[in-house]
């Protein structure tokens, strides 16, 4: 009968030196003949047989480290001397990758040849059959190779490359020496029970930074020697679809481990920037027989983006200003909102809450950050700042609010003047933008002081109209006439606000022409002039009347004689 001889090793660590140990006897006791017990001999173990055996233990470890049962023995002999073990239960693996069926056994003749057979499990034997590996006949293997070719370690480990659904099933050893009739078929057999490619790549990112360059590494899932796998790379963007990152560079590798166990590595080296944040990149592995399996990745890139304002730069008092500032970056900035307190220098403070109108915080950390006032006045207006701290660089972007805003309008100067003396008034209306101020005398007479007056209309004067803040009205020599109501009109936008004044002219005594004091001058120097006149025709009308009178020389005598003769008498 085959008889059966047992040890469990489970997957703790402190088991797994146990295994070893068990598993290195195992070879030492098949490396003598004949077996007489199972107890742990360590003097006799030669150093060829350790590394031997520390190889196998390795490739268990490595190639299957989720299968626990990769490391439980079961040792069958059916006659003395002539025993083999293998793992208990089936030996589990993935197609496309590579499989290892672990074995030892002890033979009385001094093996040559190691020969596996791939047969029914309730066949007594299957040797009748072409072997699927034979040790003398290298070039008939293929894909299977024994882990170590030295017989006489007793070692008939074979790996199994490149694995295809149809390896799976049950096989058995068969051993032949180098005289005749040395042969050996052993009736225990091995499961290899193979299902779909679970595994996957092992992809490895970099940290990746916009303008910098980065490679990434994928790294093809088992440490087979077989066929070296294809690797390839695929970029999917924003879009959707897959495409290739332009000025990419790819390079492939394989690295031995061991003498049995290889790394396929693909590498993938490119300028990352942000368009390539948050996007998917796929390593896909290709085996043979068309078994493939992939492994998807998010980019992270880190990137930062000039912050953007949005939301209406001029409000109304009295309206609420909503400000947006948007920053696109990864990681996320730190946003902050800050108030000019002097536009020239463009001082700033962080904005907190005053009054309850400041419906803020000073600082967020999401992408989108809303700054809002409620019932915004004439002192909201100005620079608003928004500041973006992202790792070690700040940005800013600012812009100009702007309220509109209107103030009743106010008129100043003197109400009472003496006529002849100047009127001057000025109407001043605070308002953004500007207002339309318009200066009017209501019940004004026309044509006097043509240069100032710019229309007549309804027996009113429209005195002057500017767009500013200030309108100045001035009046020169001022007249009785210029006595009166003056209107300061302020049109802002749609509508319109008025102010008015009383103007008050004091009468002189020196009666003036009703048409204006310009005249009087002329008046006086006419009637002096005239006065001047009269007089010199007067004066001369005495002097000549006076000439005429005066007797001459002869008269004179005359005259005299005149008198003598009238005494005479």
């Amino acid at each position: 009968m085959l008889s059966e001889n047992k040890i469990q090793c489970g997957n703790a660590v402190l088991n797994a030196t146990l295994c070893l140990n068990f598993f290195l006897i195992q070879f030492q006791y098949f490396s003598e003949t004949p077996a007489k017990s199972f107890l742990p001999v360590w003097n006799g173990l030669n150093m060829s047989s350790f590394k031997s055996g520390m190889l196998v233990f390795i490739w268990l470890i490595m190639s299957f480290p989720t299968y626990i049962d990769a490391l439980q023995r079961e040792t069958f002999c059916l006659h003395e001397g002539y025993c083999v073990t293998f793992n208990e239960g089936e030996i589990r693996a993935e197609v496309g990758l590579c499989a290892v069926i672990p074995c030892a056994f002890t033979a009385l003749f001094v093996p040559k040849y190691i020969i596996w057979y791939k047969c029914e499990p309730l066949g007594a034997k299957c040797d009748n059959s072409d072997p699927v590996f034979h040790s003398g006949k290298s070039e008939s293997n293929g894909r299977m190779s024994l882990l170590n070719l030295n017989m006489t370690q007793k070692n008939c480990s074979m790996m199994i490359n490149d694995l295809k659904k149809s390896d799976s099933g049950w096989y058995q050893l068969r051993v032949e020496g180098k005289e005749t009739g040395e042969a050996y078929t052993y009736l225990a057999k091995a499961n290899l029970s193979l299902t779909g490619l679970n595994q996957k790549p092992s992809v490895m990112i970099p940290p990746l930074t916009e303008g910098q360059q980065a490679t990434l590494t994928c790294t093809a899932p088992g440490l087979c020697s077989g066929s070296p796998p294809n690797i390839t790379w695929m970029w999917r963007g924003k879009g959707g679809k897959d495409s290739f990152i332009k000025g990419n560079i790819t390079a492939s590798k394989t690295e031995n481990q061991t003498a049995f166990t290889q790394r396929h590595i693909s590498t993938l080296t490119f300028n990352s920037s942000a368009d390539h944040h948050n996007t998917n990149m796929t390593c896909k592995v290709s085996f043979t027989y068309g078994i493939t399996t992939e492994e998807t990745v998010t980019l992270n890139v880190t990137y930062v983006r000039k912050p953007q304002i949005s939301g209406r730069a001029t409000v109304r008092e009295g309206d609420d200003l909503n400000l947006t500032c948007s920053v696109d970056s990864f990681p996320p900035s730190v946003i902050g909102w800050s108030k000019s307190t002097k536009q020239a220098e463009h001082r700033s403070h962080n904005l907190t809450k005053v009054h309850g109108r400041h419906e803020i915080c000073n600082q967020d950390t999401s992408r989108i950050f809303l700054f809002s006032i409620s019932n915004v006045t004439e002192e909201d207006a100005g620079f608003y700042i928004c500041t973006a701290q992202h790792l070690n660089y700040s940005l800013r972007e600012e812009i100009n609010v702007t309220v509109k805003y209107v103030r009743k309008p106010q008129i100043s100067g003197r109400t009472t003047v003496m006529e002849g003396d100047d009127l001057n008034l000025t109407c001043s209306v605070d308002s953004v933008p500007p207002s339309v101020i318009k200066w009017t005398k209501s019940g004004a007479k026309a044509h006097c002081q043509d240069n100032i007056f710019s229309k007549v209309h309804n027996n009113t004067v429209v005195y002057l109209q500017e767009k500013s803040g200030h309108v100045f009205f001035s009046v020169m020599n001022v007249t009785v006439e210029e006595a009166g109501r003056y209107i300061c009109t302020a049109t802002y936008q749609n509508d319109s606000m008025t102010e008015e004044i009383h103007v008050k002219v004091n009468f002189n005594h020196v009666k003036q022409c009703a048409c204006g004091g310009g005249a009087l001058p002329w008046v006086v120097a006419g009637v002096t002039l005239s006065l001047h006149l009269f007089s010199m025709i007067y004066l001369y009308h005495v002097w000549n009347t006076r000439k005429k009178a005066e007797p001459t020389e002869d008269d004179q005598t005359y005259m005299c004689m005149q008198k003598t003769n009238v005494s005479a008498e």
